[in-house]
């Protein structure tokens, strides 16, 4: 099948409904207000070494304590029925084994491949989406690609600014989990559709910051989460893996590392001491060797949730990047997108 640019525009302009237009308009907004800055694509903004290795799947401590029965949660009633529920569709995903359709498909437009994906990306449910280079650096220990990948598409989900109570955060941690399982099978789905190999993937295989930090969509905090310029931390984060023909993004900067140097905020709010005070270091807990970056102490904070029987999003909420900053821009990147919606029709 050969896939011609007429083709891909015309869906392309077909996928320009108004939740599309209005996260493209929202992220445009937010990136030119904090005069985010492009660096090289594919080089990693903070230090790697050389004797740097993958490391195990994360969550590590908490696998422990799910095998020997410490980490039950143990609020009852309504708030955990609500939890409950909204990890319904989590791992849905993993339902895709066939990894590529029997098309074969002549895309000589890669930018504009790009462009479609990336709005099949949002209409699917992603809040941002960004593409990164392949790195095997990221892989977890002992995980194999079933295909050699040219790159990573990341998808970031957006955590809902108004919660409060730590059973509602709980539960908006399982409707996300959901909602990429969803999105990530879709995106991989079409992308099969068109005869590229894909894979969808959540928490599991691979390391999900170091890409969505190639994939230009934040930097790395204090609290060792990926900090967007539109969300701040709270983001979940999913990817694709694919050797479709994409060009990638730049990471960026827009002065959170900086910022980080002075601000603990993060720290503060944390009850168990798991973040850092201090400057960036070496010097990992969660066995990751030759990253320059904040390492923060899991076992300090699973054993936390261990205590209060549920997860925990303090340092998420806490940093200042999470808060409503952005309240004009949501209300002007709905208007252009109405006002472009509105346009079609003329």
């Amino acid at each position: 099948m050969y896939v011609n640019a007429e083709q891909l525009r015309r869906l392309w302009k077909d996928l320009g409904i108004l939740r599309v237009i209005e996260r493209e308009e929202f992220s445009r907004l937010v990136r030119t207000a904090l005069k985010v800055r492009k660096l090289k694509a594919g080089v990693m903004p903070y230090k790697i070494r050389d004797d740097y290795r993958r490391v195990m799947p994360t969550r590590i401590s908490s696998k422990r304590y799910h095998r020997e029965g410490k980490l039950e949660f143990k609020r009852e009633g309504i708030e955990r029925s609500l939890v409950n529920a909204s990890w319904t569709l989590h791992g849905v995903h993993r339902i895709m084994k066939s990894f590529r359709s029997a098309n074969e498909v002549i895309v000589k437009d890669e930018k504009l491949l790009t462009a479609v994906i990336k709005r099949a990306a949002l209409f699917y449910g992603a809040d941002l989406v960004g593409i990164a280079p392949f790195d095997d650096r990221w892989l977890y220990e002992g995980f194999e690609m079933p295909f050699k990948p040219k790159c990573v598409i990341v998808l970031a989900f957006e955590m809902d600014l108004g919660v409060s109570s730590d059973d509602i955060i709980a539960a908006e941690v399982g409707y996300n989990y959901s909602k990429m399982s969803f999105t990530v099978l879709c995106l991989a789905k079409f992308i099969s559709g068109l005869g590229f190999n894909a894979l969808p993937q959540c928490n599991e295989g691979s390391l999900s910051i170091p890409f969505g930090i190639l994939a230009g969509l934040g930097e790395i905090g204090r609290m060792g989460l990926l900090v967007t310029p539109e969300y701040g931390a709270r983001v979940r984060l999913a990817k694709v893996f694919t050797d479709a023909p994409l060009v990638v993004d730049n990471p960026i900067s827009f002065g959170l590392w900086e910022k980080c140097m002075d601000c603990c905020i993060c720290a503060d709010a944390c009850p168990v001491g798991a973040i850092p005070y201090g400057p960036p270091s070496w010097e990992s807990k969660a066995g990751q060797v030759g990253v320059y970056k904040w390492h923060i102490d899991p076992k300090r904070c699973y054993s936390y949730w261990v205590k209060i029987g549920r997860s925990c999003a303090k340092c998420v909420y806490a940093c200042p990047y999470s808060k409503a900053l952005w309240d004009l821009y949501r209300i002007e990147a709905k208007r252009r997108a109405l006002r472009y919606i509105s346009s079609l029709g003329e």
